[in-house]
C-alpha cells in the first residue's frame, strides 16, 4: 500500500469491540524504524487522522460514514461478508476456514491509495 503518513509515524484505529487490537498492538511493540500506533475506540467521532481503520463487525453499521469522513490516504479494513462491495478497500473474510482477503480498488482508487501487483494475486479483486 502506498499512502502518505507523516515521518515515521503510522497510525492503526480499531473502531469496535474486537480481539485484532491486541494483535495490532505486538506489531507496533516491534516495529524499529517506524513508530506504528495502535489505538481503539468505540465512536469514529473520536477518531481523527489514521492510516489504517479497521472496522469491527459490530461497528459495521458506521461504514459509510467513516467513507465519507476519511475520503483520502486512509485504509479502510472490515470483517464482514458484503463490506467489499460496500465500499471497505479491504474485507477479511473467511473461507474454506481459512481468513483470505477481499480487495476492492474502486475504493482503494477512491481513497488514493495504490496496491502493489502482488497484493492482488494474495487477495481477490472485487467490484
Amino acid at each position: 500500500m502506498a499512502g502518505r503518513y507523516a515521518g515515521n509515524e503510522f497510525t492503526i484505529t480499531v473502531l469496535g469491540d474486537d480481539p485484532i487490537f491486541e494483535e495490532l498492538k505486538t506489531i507496533g511493540a516491534k516495529s524499529e524504524d517506524l513508530k506504528i500506533t495502535v489505538k481503539k475506540t468505540l465512536s469514529l467521532d473520536q477518531v481523527n487522522r489514521c492510516n489504517i481503520l479497521y472496522i469491527s463487525p459490530d461497528k459495521s453499521n458506521l461504514l459509510q460514514a467513516a467513507i465519507n469522513k476519511f475520503s483520502a490516504n486512509t485504509l479502510i479494513v472490515t470483517s464482514k461478508d458484503g463490506l467489499g462491495k460496500a465500499g471497505s478497500a479491504i474485507n477479511l473474510i473467511m473461507i474454506d476456514g481459512k481468513l483470505k482477503f477481499e480487495i476492492n480498488p474502486e475504493s482503494l482508487k477512491k481513497s488514493s491509495l495504490k496496491a502493489k501487483p502482488a497484493l492482488f494475486k494474495l487477495g481477490k479483486a472485487i467490484s
